[in-house]
């Protein structure tokens, strides 16, 4: 799924041109920006002081509450990653992208009502993605709902026999998820690795809904042995084996990339 460690420019964050004219000697300047820093705090000192500061516009303020979104994310920090995006829904409420974000966020926490909220709102914004649609899908089933005849009527759309389309299939009941894992394995090898992070995240789930406890711990297991870090489903995997009661030790080098205090 789209990797949420890459930085994102302000179209990127924002959503189309259309939605934030701004220069693209503007867009040059913010690229070089402390904001885009790969160290997590140093991005959020750095979207700070850009938003305080007495230069900053409507339209860059808003890229950089979600810049400050996205380092927060980074550090686990999505409470308050949702407050930024809060503030960059304020003015571009059409912001597939900023939903987006605020949907993982809340499923990472288990607000998952609120989260199956941002997904309707991504999926009413632009062209329908089958990952957004499973999302909202997970995001209503965990709410206690019933989120079959919105995937039902979602899976109309796409072709699902192309990659995520075997996952989508599982959660309807058309394949094990067996023969979901085998279609992932099927992949093209530079992508076998990712599909299978995104495989066994969407088998934990699928676990999961059925109080399948020990086998959603075993397939988020799975996943985080991938080594897909930037992948949205492997931090996904992480927060649910949080949420089932299991411990990392403090020197896991698989923290350092999900957690990453400190990195240069």
């Amino acid at each position: 799924m789209k990797k949420i460690l890459l930085s994102l420019l302000v179209v990127g964050c924002l959503g189309s041109p259309s939605t934030a004219e701004i220069s693209s000697q503007m867009q040059e300047q913010l690229q070089r920006h402390p904001c885009n820093s790969v160290n997590p705090d140093r991005a959020i000192s750095g979207c700070t002081n850009f938003i305080k500061g007495p230069d900053a516009h409507l339209e860059s303020k808003a890229w950089a509450y979600a810049k400050r979104a996205n380092a927060y994310t980074k550090l686990g920090q999505y409470r308050s990653a949702i407050q930024d995006l809060d503030k960059t829904l304020q003015n571009y409420p059409d912001s597939f992208h900023a939903h987006q974000q605020r949907g993982r966020a809340h499923f990472y926490l288990g607000n998952f009502p609120a989260a199956a909220q941002s997904f309707d709102s991504v999926l009413s914004s632009r062209a329908k993605n089958p990952f957004d649609a499973l999302w909202r899908y997970l995001a209503l089933e965990r709410a206690g709902g019933n989120g079959r005849p919105l995937l039902q009527s979602d899976a109309a759309k796409f072709e699902l026999k192309e990659w995520p389309g075997p996952i989508i299939e599982m959660f309807l009941g058309q394949r094990s998820p067996e023969s979901m894992l085998a279609a992932a394995r099927a992949n093209a090898a530079q992508l076998k690795s990712e599909n299978l992070c995104e495989a066994d995240f969407y088998i934990g789930q699928y676990h999961l809904l059925r109080n399948e406890i020990p086998a959603a711990k075993n397939a988020f297991r799975q996943a985080l042995e991938t080594n897909a870090y930037t992948f949205v489903e492997y931090r996904g995997a992480y927060e649910e084996l949080k949420r089932l009661g299991e411990t990392f030790p403090a020197d896991d080098p698989r923290l350092k990339v999900l957690l990453p205090q400190g990195v240069k």
